[in-house]
């Protein structure tokens, strides 16, 4: 997610969404990236990503850089017009997927943008549900599929889904730090934490996992804290008290 500088609106009109749609199409095509969903609102945008190499960073820099060059040059201004760098948000499971999707699909609801999820263009909610041409640059069979494997009932099955109201789960939530994607750094390294952190209900047993990360598998503070999503200093905390 990126938004405008303090929070102001990084889409004035039509022709700026258009304009970043084809340049995200471009930078998709050049980093390999899999766009699975994604909604531009007034003075901010969600994607979600599939990133088979740890080229998130750089790409996202290439999208927000050029993005700001040609806005600057459009309406003749100049300086930053994002916040900072993007935040982001690594998803474990096909269940915050779904919970994901169906947020930001009923974002411009909640805005008071549209009067219904299904008059907002600049999303993906209206590909998904097939009430649109899917553009190009958009994978919905991952998405749907998880639904049903047949077509006309997976679209169903999601419509009945998104329609409930959602709400942002912890998980969910933006950190108040500016970080990079977990994936963009560590790579495979995913799957070895997820193996050795594995007891997430359990407090006593999580604090052991995070000091075995730590000491005997060589995984950085920093590291552990982006696989949790939370705080650095947290796991210090944790490490520092089982020494």
């Amino acid at each position: 997610m990126s938004r405008g500088n303090e929070k102001q609106n990084i889409f004035r009109d039509r022709d700026d969404r258009v304009r970043f749609l084809r340049l995200l199409d471009e930078v998709i095509a050049l980093k390999s990236w899999e766009l699975l969903a994604f909604c531009l609102m007034n003075n901010h945008y969600h994607l979600v990503l599939r990133t088979p190499s740890p080229t998130l960073a750089e790409g996202m820099a290439y999208l927000n850089g050029v993005y700001t060059k040609n806005s600057n040059a459009k309406y003749n201004r100049v300086g930053h017009l994002f916040q900072g760098r993007y935040f982001s948000r690594l998803i474990h499971e096909d269940r915050h997927i779904l919970a994901l999707t169906r947020y930001i699909a009923q974002n411009p609801l909640r805005a008071g943008l549209c009067d219904d999820i299904a008059n907002w263009e600049w999303g993906s909610h209206r590909a998904i549900a097939g009430l649109t041409q899917c553009p190009s640059f958009l994978n919905i069979d991952f998405f749907l599929k998880l639904f049903c494997e047949d077509l006309k009932s997976a679209r169903q099955a999601y419509i009945n889904y998104v329609n409930v109201p959602a709400k942002a789960e912890p998980w969910m939530k933006v950190r108040s730090r500016n970080c990079t994607a977990f994936t963009s750094e560590y790579g495979d390294s995913v799957e070895r934490l997820r193996q050795i952190l594995r007891t997430p209900d359990d407090y006593r047993a999580r604090n052991l996992e995070i000091l075995d990360a730590y000491h005997n598998h060589g995984f950085s503070m920093v590291a552990i804290a982006e696989f949790l999503g939370i705080s650095r200093e947290r796991v210090g905390q944790m490490i520092n008290a089982g020494r």
